[in-house]
């Protein structure tokens, strides 16, 4: 008998939806703290050192974060996708419908 392996599609989905809600949330802090920043009722040598700080690393930093999440929604809903192919394409024998049984 042979023994497959394989995701759970629906779980994969579910994920991949969480890293994406994750990736807007990054986004929308970069861009309101950005704004909050910028507008901050400082003026001096200081406020400037953490506007400056701010564009040149933070902000950048959680822009890039709510990047490599939304990538990593991108794979996991290809791997969803492949894995339903996959799991498509079985010969439906022993009752399981042709889904590949997950093992973990």
């Amino acid at each position: 008998m042979m023994s497959f392996s394989g995701a759970d599609v629906a779980q994969l989905r579910t994920l991949a939806a969480r890293f994406e809600t994750q990736a807007n949330r990054l986004n929308e802090i970069a861009s309101s703290s950005t704004a909050a920043i910028m507008i901050a009722e400082w003026t001096g040598a200081n406020i400037e050192r953490v506007r400056s700080e701010w564009n040149r690393a933070s902000r950048a930093h959680i822009v890039s974060l709510g990047r490599q999440c939304s990538e990593l929604a991108v794979e996991l809903r290809s791997q969803a996708d492949q894995q339903e192919r996959a799991s498509a394409a079985l010969p439906a024998s022993g009752g399981n419908g042709g889904v590949a049984p997950r093992q973990g």
